[in-house]
């Protein structure tokens, strides 16, 4: 489909003027371009001008020096914005054709890589990789690379064991998407184009990728043998069907004596997924006078070499193609030539030392079966979403609690410039370090809550004549990526005598353990316990009302709806 098929065409030479105008006073530098074209096209030498408008462009074409098209197009909208024609030959056809040409030829040069660019910072430089994807028909199987930021999702391929290749850019504000020319070379329908995004939007998503042990099967789902909860972590092989009915029968097909195996779980019997059972090398692939395909693997960690047969042409496998872990695809099932009612066999054999094993039931116990495969079109997004109607409740909270009233004399407030939409950050100290922070583990209903203090005081005469400087700081942090880390120090330090006493608090205990101390002065070391003592207090009072500030903005936050969190007293934090 044409990106201008139905374009909002017209002359505006005012329009046209201004908009140059705003590329010189924006020092805006012309593409220059050289490219073969066809009539009436080759007729002229162009130039692209982007605009501070990002989705704006101009395309002006000069014959002999002498302008004689210029056409503003905005590529978000599909349409003209302003066209000056200054020949009779153009007109609202002409001006359609030169925008899907320049369209392609713009998104090459500026559009794709800039928004590589742009994900690949948002990543830091890393893009989610599908080293091995076939679920995409039309392309076969392919190395896929793909990621985003708020703004785009980017996807990268090449074809496995060829030299096709294409780069997608999303555009998640407008819905829209684009391909480059290798991408469009490749002929493939708009439809095509459209179930391409939609599966790599739902991968991103889930943050699927694919590492070396899982299969991308063909319908879209992924069966990683590491996440089952019925696969132990020390198991070294799994079944080389995704599921099958636990009988067999015994033949001797293609002359190798071994079970014939059929998997009755997978709705469509034509994409019965055959996986290799552990990693190792391809030594063999074959076919009968039948056409029925088979490939021989060497598994060196289990000291054995497979024998898969029944396969369909529709093998993405080489021979001497290394396999690095089990689970991996090898090919599919073979149904040419089957009544509609009957499912296809996995001819499956064990040879060890030359000898052809006849009980294979102890490689087949690991099957990867549907219930635990991951379905990527099933999203589940558990988080709590945090909207300024939930903020102005919860402001409304926080101004009525005393939650803080003993410890400082500042009042507590949301921060709204570190609110995140998963999380809510309080500040009710001085400076300005977060008091109490409730964040969200992306994705789930986990909540988790740190709380921190800090007391900065001077207090005069902690006997008399001896002005000390205190300081208290606590850190009770539960974070769902850095961990939990708890830490309470206490500081003392009296600037005239030139002493301090440096010392940690087991609130669970009530016990101090020095750590750094000068301080010989036993009335002095007393008194400063006692202050210790006093400033603690106040923490420690505060800390059990901030827990129950915490449990009423926690239930605005969730709509009261399950969620996973931990209100733990400050004492047993302590005693982990």
């Amino acid at each position: 489909m044409p990106l201008l098929s139905n374009p909002a065409f017209g002359k505006d030479q005012r329009e046209i003027n201004a908009l140059l105008k705003e590329a010189e006073d924006a020092h805006i530098e012309n593409v220059l371009m050289t490219v073969n074209l066809n009539e009436p096209y080759n007729e002229y030498q162009w130039s692209i001008i982007p605009m501070m408008d990002q989705d704006l462009v101009m395309v002006i074409g000069e014959q002999n020096l002498e302008r004689k098209v210029t056409v503003a197009y905005n590529f978000k909208n599909a349409e003209v914005k302003a066209a000056v024609l200054e020949t009779a030959a153009w007109g609202a056809e002409q001006c359609a054709g030169l925008g899907d040409l320049f369209y392609h030829l713009y998104v090459d040069e500026s559009v794709i890589p800039e928004a590589l660019n742009n994900v690949n910072l948002a990543l830091g430089d890393h893009l989610a990789t599908l080293s091995y994807c076939t679920i995409f028909e039309p392309l076969g199987p392919i190395s896929l690379s793909y990621g985003s930021n708020s703004d785009q999702l980017v996807a990268q391929f090449t074809k496995i064991g060829g030299t096709d290749s294409g780069q997608l850019v999303y555009d998640k504000n407008s819905g829209r998407y684009l391909i480059n020319s290798a991408a469009d070379q490749l002929g493939l329908p708009e439809s095509f184009w459209d179930e391409f995004v939609d599966h790599i939007l739902l991968y991103d998503q889930q943050e699927i990728f694919q590492n070396s042990t899982c299969a991308v099967l063909e319908d879209g789902r992924f069966s990683c043998p590491g996440s089952f909860g019925s696969l132990p972590l020390g198991a070294q092989q799994v079944a080389p069907l995704v599921a099958w009915n636990e009988t067999h029968e015994l033949s001797e097909d293609y002359g190798v004596i071994g079970w014939d195996l059929i998997d009755d779980q997978t709705e469509d019997r034509t994409r019965i997924p055959v996986l290799a059972m552990a990693g190792g090398t391809i030594r063999e692939i074959g076919e009968d006078e039948q056409g029925r395909r088979y490939l021989v693997v060497d598994h060196p960690s289990l000291g054995i070499s497979a024998f898969y047969g029944g396969l369909n042409d529709r093998i993405y496998r080489t021979e001497g193609e290394e396999i690095y872990n089990p689970g991996q695809l090898l090919g599919y099932l073979l149904t040419d030539n089957l009544p509609e009612d009957q499912r296809p066999a996995l001819h499956f054999a064990v040879m060890s030392g030359g000898e052809t094993l006849g009980d294979l039931a102890p490689y087949l116990q690991y099957a990867m079966a549907s219930p635990v495969k991951i379905n990527v079109f099933e999203v589940l997004d558990l988080t709590f979403e945090i909207n300024e109607e939930k903020l102005a409740l919860m402001d409304a909270i926080v101004a009525e609690s005393n939650a803080y009233s003993e410890y400082t004399g500042r009042r507590a407030v949301i921060e709204r410039m570190s609110i995140q939409q998963t999380g809510i950050l309080l500040t009710a100290q001085a400076t300005d370090f977060p008091t109490l922070n409730i964040s969200q583990e992306a994705g789930t209903n986990k909540l988790y809550i740190d709380r921190d203090y800090r007391l900065d005081e001077t207090v005069r005469d902690v006997i008399p004549g001896a002005d000390g400087n205190f300081l208290i700081n606590v850190n009770l942090d539960r974070s769902p990526t850095m961990g939990n880390h708890t830490s309470y120090e206490c500081n003392a330090y009296f600037p005239e005598l030139q002493v301090w006493l440096n010392t940690t608090y087991d609130p669970s205990t009530g016990q101090y353990s020095t750590t750094d101390v000068n301080m010989e002065d036993e009335a002095l070391m007393e008194a400063t316990y006692a202050v210790f003592d006093e400033m603690n207090g106040r923490i420690l009072r505060t800390d059990e009302r901030a827990l129950d500030l915490a449990l009423q903005l926690i239930q605005v936050m969730t709509d009261e709806q399950p969620a996973e969190y931990k209100l733990e007293p400050m004492a047993s934090l302590f005693q982990e």
